[in-house]
């Protein structure tokens, strides 16, 4: 046998190999149909009238509320962002939605009139919104200018008061007084 036939069987093997291989993929992994695939997308928590001031301060510095329109296909992307944006910020937001044909004076009172709308909320007060869909770059770009604002900064009289001392500047720490004669 020569060295070309027996390189010939290798290479015939290693094909049939990677054939049979991508045979079991297929049978053992079989792909999901839509429906199973859209009701395992997770959903953000639903905010309705009863937990809306809930939403608004969840404890997390910043809560996003999406007012959302089902089958809205900006909506829908737009919802899919905000999963990743609150899957990158987790400790930092928290992500909500309204239903915005369920819940349609909810979101009048919220002061929406376009849907896709997302308000930001710090402690309750709305601090930004914007409408429409936008890049995921330009919403986390938005937080992080939103949670360094919320950040207290540190000023130049950052340390701790110390008991007998004064700071500089405001009076001497050692009284001087001229002798009696």
């Amino acid at each position: 046998m020569t060295p070309e036939r027996k390189a010939s069987i290798v290479r015939g093997l290693i094909t049939l190999s990677m054939l049979a291989a991508a045979v079991a993929v297929a049978i053992l992994y079989p792909s999901k149909n839509k429906a199973e695939e859209k009701a395992e997308k997770a959903q953000l928590p639903q905010v309705t009238t009863a937990n809306l001031e809930k939403a608004k301060n969840s404890g997390k510095p910043l809560d996003l509320i999406q007012h959302h329109i089902d089958g809205n296909p900006d909506s829908e992307k737009l919802a899919e962002l905000l999963k990743l944006v609150q899957q990158n910020y987790q400790k930092d937001v928290a992500v909500h939605q309204i239903d915005g044909e369920k819940f349609e004076d909810l979101c009048k009172a919220e002061g929406v009139n376009k849907f896709p709308h997302v308000d930001i909320f710090h402690e309750g007060q709305k601090v930004y919104e914007f409408n429409g869909l936008q890049e995921q770059r330009v919403i986390e770009q938005k937080i992080d200018e939103l949670l360094r604002g919320l950040v207290k900064r540190v000023g130049k009289d950052w340390r701790p008061p110390v008991a007998g001392m004064q700071p500089a500047g405001q009076r001497s720490v050692i009284e001087i007084q001229p002798a009696d004669p």
